[in-house]
């Protein structure tokens, strides 16, 4: 069965559902697909689709690792000539302030010992009331004024809990 469709009535175009149309013109009878409309939602879907792929991406490769500070071997002395000395000179003596010309205590080498308990920074019972560990933990304000060092403040800590000697 055949039929026959006026090629000069352009009023003979069928719309189908599975997205084909047929267009009869003056001149030829044609197929055409809808693209555009098709196509556009096409785009969206595939950049949503990306755009959670990407989310959920960055969700589960985000890990928090948490980095505890340095905490030295309690079997372990701390010496105060060969590890605190060295801390103070490198962050408080080398800065030009406990040098002796600046603000007590100083933490030169040959008095740092003696000024640190006859000026009240060590305490014994309580270490972590010292003083000196309060400064360097910011309690009181930054020491040193860049900023502390959480290995530097164990050790200190820990020369202290030893009973602050002078070894």
């Amino acid at each position: 069965m055949t039929t026959i469709i006026s090629i000069n009535d352009p009023s003979h175009e069928s719309n189908w559902a599975d997205g084909y149309n047929f267009r009869c013109s003056r001149i030829r009878c044609q197929y055409y697909f809808k693209a555009d409309k098709l196509n556009m939602r096409n785009k969206l879907i595939i950049q949503s689709v990306i755009l959670v792929g990407m989310v959920f991406i960055s969700v589960i490769s985000c890990t928090y690792e948490e980095v505890l500070p340095y905490q030295p071997d309690p079997g372990v002395d701390v010496l105060f000539g060969a590890d605190i000395i060295p801390i103070f000179e490198g962050n408080c003596t080398a800065s030009g302030c406990h040098n002796g010309s600046g603000p007590a205590p100083d933490l030169r080498s040959s008095v740092a010992y003696d000024a640190l308990w006859m000026g009240g920074y060590i305490n014994t019972e309580t270490p972590e009331q010292s003083n000196l560990y309060l400064w360097m933990t910011d309690a009181f304000g930054p020491m040193p004024p860049q900023g502390g060092n959480a290995t530097n403040n164990a050790n200190v800590l820990q020369w202290i809990k030893q009973g602050a000697l002078n070894n």
